[in-house]
């Protein structure tokens, strides 16, 4: 079977979505029939696996409680989508989609730029992106949660607190 990732825009909504890793065919399929046809995008395959059909059946009524499962697939040994062409989506889909976002990307990142001609790592509301991104060695005045890209940078321990 063919194992995805994908993004899940929840009951639709552009903004709640989850990254959901190792994602089946059957799977997506599952996540399309609750959230809704649109609901589900930026798929990219990631690997094959060679688990049967039947224990991935077994795997989705797990997660996804037997009735929805049996509702899309039922009877004695089901035939589960094993890729993504199974689903409709071809490779020419996947790239084509890869384009729009690497474009969409790019005219964020200009217009970041346009907007700030003198500085443009610094983002709209004042902060230095590289900052936000770890690459710069500012000093951090504000109290902050550690977390794992500062805790080299803080000198914070798992086991210490902020204020501590």
């Amino acid at each position: 079977m063919q194992v995805c990732s994908c993004l899940v825009r929840h009951d639709g909504e552009m903004n709640h979505v989850t990254f959901k890793p190792n994602v089946t065919v059957a799977e997506i399929v599952i996540l399309r029939a609750i959230h809704g046809e649109d609901a589900i995008v930026d798929i990219l395959p990631v690997n094959m696996d060679r688990r049967t059909h039947e224990e991935e059946v077994d795997r989705l009524a797990r997660i996804y409680t037997d009735p929805v499962v049996k509702r899309l697939w039922s009877g004695f040994r089901p035939r589960l989508p094993a890729t993504l062409k199974d689903i409709g989506i071809s490779r020419a889909d996947i790239e084509a989609r890869a384009a729009v976002a690497a474009a969409k990307a790019e005219q964020m990142r200009a217009a970041l730029a346009a907007s700030n001609p003198e500085d443009e790592d610094e983002t709209p509301d004042g902060l230095d992106a590289d900052y936000l991104l770890g690459a710069s060695d500012a000093p951090i005045d504000a109290p902050i949660v550690p977390t794992a890209g500062l805790i080299k940078k803080t000198g914070f321990t798992k086991t210490q607190s902020v204020g501590a």
